[in-house]
């Protein structure tokens, strides 16, 4: 029987060959119908969803220093806000550590050490020296082939979830900035009817001493 021989580099090449499979299926946006035509007017403008940006201090516009305060202490000590920024630091630190496998790993060791030599010791030379030093130095490199794709999908994984910690984040701190401008402006009105209540009642007070 015939023996079938190889070439030397075929195994590099299957490698090669799995390392660029994925088993992951593709991600496909489900569709959403809409209609024709709506019966309010346009024209319209194409959402374009932002979660992970920053908001800005849009509540400048009030062009209160009050608010500017409540709002510095309301995002540096809300627990809430310090629960979702951890979220968020961990999702970045998942996937930092899933992208690092996609590079090699090394290794260093090294080690110093002092020796004695038992006085005592059998066949031990006089001229031997009773202290020795012994050293050492070494390394290693490994690298994980990325079969089937399996490192590439918890990379995208890993970048999808840091993206999504970054929109859980920022639309909690807008929520909090936006209930704490809308009370606020309904303190500040109910302090304003209360001193306008007060203006307008005090002279018929005075009329009826």
């Amino acid at each position: 029987m015939k023996r079938v021989k190889s070439p030397p580099w075929s195994g590099v090449g299957l490698t090669l060959l799995l390392g660029a499979c994925s088993l992951a299926p593709p991600l496909k946006t489900p569709g959403v119908p809409t209609a024709d035509a709506y019966k309010e007017m346009g024209p319209w403008t194409r959402a374009e969803p932002a979660d992970r940006l920053p908001r800005d201090s849009w509540w400048a516009l009030y062009d209160s220093a009050e608010l500017d305060e409540l709002q510095k202490r309301l995002i540096d000590g809300n627990p809430t806000l310090a629960a979702a920024l951890a979220n968020y630091a961990q999702a970045r630190a998942l996937a930092d550590q899933a992208r690092a496998g996609l590079f090699p790993t090394l290794g260093l060791s090294a080690g110093v050490a002092r020796n004695r030599d038992s006085l005592d010791r059998p066949l031990r030379l006089s001229t031997a020296p009773a202290y020795y030093d012994t050293n050492s130095l070494g390394g290693s490199v490994s690298y994980e082939l990325d079969l089937w794709g399996q490192i590439r999908n918890e990379v995208a994984a890993g970048a999808a979830n840091a993206a999504a910690s970054a929109a859980d984040l920022e639309n909690a701190r807008l929520s909090l900035i936006a209930q704490l401008v809308d009370d606020y402006i309904s303190c500040a009105a109910s302090t304003a009817t209360v001193r306008f209540s007060t203006r307008l009642c005090r002279p018929i007070l005075a009329r009826s001493d």
